[in-house]
């Protein structure tokens, strides 16, 4: 079994919904076609986990740093005030080493911002394994795991 096909079984998701990402693609082969749902742009992979969640379904947002802001206005607007639990793994750019500046702002912005959101977030950094990372998320809260940084 993968690393993410663990994580999607262990802790609960249906499936992900995603904008794909190149830098994380294995997540796309790892786990069966029919729990991927791709989309074109990241404002619609919250919205539609904002939807399953109000329907009992829990589906893992799977995006790009460069695509944060998009989230954002659901976020803000409907997620947070409504406590609506969700979960969104940033895949981050962006850092020291990144050769597109276009990466750079949103980069960085994925690391600031959850803050000033007032929502959990955890740097895989932090932590030994995906796995673990994704064990010390808050079940009843919503959830911004970045990965990369």
């Amino acid at each position: 079994m993968s690393c993410w096909n663990e994580i999607i079984s262990t802790f609960g998701y249906d499936g992900i919904v995603s904008v794909p990402c190149k830098k994380i693609s294995n997540i796309y082969s790892a786990i069966s076609k029919e729990q991927v749902i791709i989309v074109p742009r990241e404002d619609d992979a919250i919205n539609f986990a904002i939807g399953a969640s109000l329907s009992n379904r829990k589906y893992l947002v799977v995006i790009q740093s460069s695509g944060f802001g998009n989230i954002l206005n659901s976020m803000a607007s409907l997620a947070i005030p409504y406590s609506i639990n969700i979960d969104v793994l940033i895949s981050c750019r962006g850092g020291v080493n990144e050769d597109n500046p276009v990466q750079r702002i949103m980069g960085q912005l994925s690391l600031t911002v959850p803050k000033l959101l007032k929502v959990n977030y955890q740097k895989e950094s932090e932590y030994n394994s995906l796995s673990e990372m994704f064990l010390k998320r808050k079940n009843d809260k919503i959830n911004i795991m970045l990965i990369g940084v």
